[in-house]
């Protein structure tokens, strides 16, 4: 049972960006046409396999186990977003994303606990983050190639074609190049997996024993298969976090002894990887390398902020979570500013905002208060606890211009393990 919980909690984090879902209904019909993904009631394939590891880790444990850390908070979060459906125009759409969020929580919870309990190590969980970034990364660089999406509909891949619509694109000296998606629903949630691959790989790299050239070898090729990856995908965002990730993360590998002395192999693996990517990729880096004045995606990013901004003080309450795009409507913020369209209908940008909009104030400050109380007792003399946070932190920085980690299911996911790896890494010694 324990081999099958630690395979079986590997393969779960693998699995973290397939998208594999079954339909089930359409609970807002408004919004049903422009995005199945903001309306609509799925059962995936990672919830599912999510409660099967929570219920076999209860039997394993029975009796055995001990409280989870930050639990009472934890389960304050989830009822307060349960009872947010309350607020919600459309509470059985709000139920249904609180069921979601409820089950992040519990990955975020059962990860901590096999953690602590010794089922499973962190290095193999960073593994499975790495193996996963790089089959990422390789469908990722063949659909660029291809221009379109390459059949694995069953692990969630969108079906995109050179003339899908609302589908994102780059426009790079009049060619309209396709983004890069995976198996995930945007170009932005893959730039955030890949960039959590990043920072699992740079702690494989620097925390491998001597003598395993092939292990250093199969992290290097990972490392650059990613950042391939990562310009194919046009998300600045993402570059930014990318970069600012690998100056943290070697920045505290010259400072931590242990890792000291891999720390200038990996900084020249990053450095070939880079300098290979600007010979031949240039071209796109330099496309997107800056902000124009009166950008779609900047212009607009500015009024859904405003527009969250607004909701805040009309609805102190929250509007229910998942609510806050139909809430936005209903009210007419998005037609005022001559948005129409349903397609452009869109969440704040900005998880802070959002998560005040859906949850009130009081969510907001629940958030931050069990961020601040998991990072607080971080050891920075632990590399894991460390890379943990840096996986966390890298989410909370997209989460500042983005708002997939708090909304869309996968980059859910992505967020909640990462707090529970981080919890559950510095659980032995220092129960919170």
């Amino acid at each position: 049972m324990k081999r099958a919980l630690r395979y079986g909690i590997a393969a779960f984090v693998f699995a973290l960006p397939f998208g594999t879902k079954k339909f089930v209904t359409a609970l807002i019909p408004q919004l049903f046409e422009y995005s199945r993904e903001f309306s609509s009631f799925f059962v995936y394939a990672t919830d599912v396999l999510a409660a099967i590891l929570l219920v076999a880790l209860a039997l394993y444990l029975g009796r055995r186990s001990r409280p989870v850390p930050l639990a009472p908070w934890l389960t304050a979060f989830a009822a307060l977003a349960l009872a947010s459906t309350f607020f919600a125009l459309n509470a059985p759409y709000a139920a249904y994303v609180a069921a979601s969020f409820v089950v992040a929580l519990f990955a975020a919870a059962f990860i901590a606990v096999a953690l602590r309990e010794g089922i499973v190590e962190v290095r193999a969980l960073f593994a499975a983050f790495a193996a996963s970034a790089t089959f990422q990364a390789i469908i990722a660089i063949v659909q660029f190639y291809y221009q379109k999406s390459i059949g694995l509909w069953f692990l969630g891949e969108v079906l995109i074609t050179q003339t899908t619509a609302g589908i994102a694109r780059v426009d790079i000296g009049g060619v309209k190049f396709l983004r890069a998606y995976g198996t995930l629903p945007h170009a932005n949630i893959l730039a955030g997996f890949l960039v959590m691959g990043l920072i699992a790989c740079a702690y494989l790299y620097l925390s491998a024993p001597r003598g395993h050239a092939v292990r250093h070898g199969a992290v290097a090729v990972s490392t650059f298969l990613i950042l391939v990856a990562l310009v194919l995908t046009f998300s600045r965002s993402g570059w930014i976090v990318a970069g600012v990730s690998v100056l943290v993360t070697l920045a505290y590998a010259f400072w931590n002894g242990e890792l000291r002395r891999r720390a200038g192999w990996f900084l020249g693996v990053v450095l070939v990887s880079s300098a290979a990517i600007a010979l031949s990729l240039g071209w796109a880096v330099s496309a997107r390398a800056g902000f124009a004045k009166g950008e779609f995606s900047i212009d607009h990013r500015v009024f859904y902020n405003e527009m969250g901004l607004m909701l805040v003080r009309e609805h102190p309450q929250g509007v229910g979570i998942g609510n806050e795009v139909l809430q936005a409507a209903e009210e007419g913020l998005f037609q005022g500013k001559g948005l129409t369209q349903p397609w452009l209908w869109q969440p704040v940008h900005n998880i802070y905002i959002l998560i005040a909009d859906e949850l009130g104030g009081a969510g907001l400050l629940l958030f931050l208060a069990i961020l601040f109380l998991v990072m607080r007792r971080t050891r920075f003399s632990s590399a894991p606890d460390v890379f943990a946070l840096f996986m966390l932190a890298s989410l909370l920085l997209f989460g500042a211009v983005d708002h997939f980690p708090w909304d869309l299911h996968a980059g859910r996911l992505m967020f909640w393990v990462a707090f529970g790896i981080l919890m559950g890494s510095e659980m032995e010694t220092k129960p919170l």
